[in-house]
């Protein structure tokens, strides 16, 4: 499925107010939701949200711990597309939203920064990080600004992208 501007905002807005919905709002309520390495899911229509845990051991400290992931999922079985997730690595503080467009989005950068890697759609795999204290609040302000239209297509398909978000303080994990 080739998803547009259009479809990536509509999208986050049905993410965001599923999540206000059930009540996740911090990396507390997530890891609740994730209870196994499966997860839990519930529906958003004809789509669903899935939670996902993982503990993750590497040589490299941005890929060790505690790595909760939430994904807005379309379609069942080999149909099955995620468009955006959101990804979030306590303990190192690394917080991720990877999504799919068929243009990049400002403030994203793709995947791999010296080739674009594509689905067979023609979707461009890209993703927007904070490394240093990035929270569950980051990646989910982040979405919101995706929701409300705050990022916008670059007019070229090769167009280098910069990160940014915001972080709100909340109690517990974020």
């Amino acid at each position: 499925m080739r998803f547009t501007l259009d479809d990536i905002r509509r999208i986050a807005g049905n993410f965001v107010e599923a999540l206000d919905k059930v009540g996740i709002e911090t990396l507390d309520d997530v890891a609740d939701r994730s209870g196994s390495r499966k997860g839990k899911a519930f529906r958003v229509g004809e789509d669903r949200i899935t939670f996902r845990y993982e503990e993750l051991q590497s040589e490299f400290p941005f890929a060790n711990g505690d790595c909760y992931s939430v994904c807005y999922v379309i379609g069942e079985g080999k149909w099955k597309s995620i468009p955006i997730e959101l990804r979030v690595n306590d303990e190192p503080g690394v917080a991720m939203v990877f999504l799919r467009a068929d243009r990049l989005v400002d403030g994203y950068q793709p995947i791999f920064p010296y080739k674009q890697f594509v689905d067979t759609d023609e979707n461009i795999y890209q993703m927007s990080v904070k490394d240093d204290n990035g929270t569950f609040n980051w990646a989910l302000d982040r979405l919101r600004g995706l929701s409300i239209g705050v990022n916008n297509y670059h007019g070229r398909k090769n167009a280098k992208t910069s990160g940014g978000g915001s972080s709100r303080g909340r109690k517990g994990r974020r």
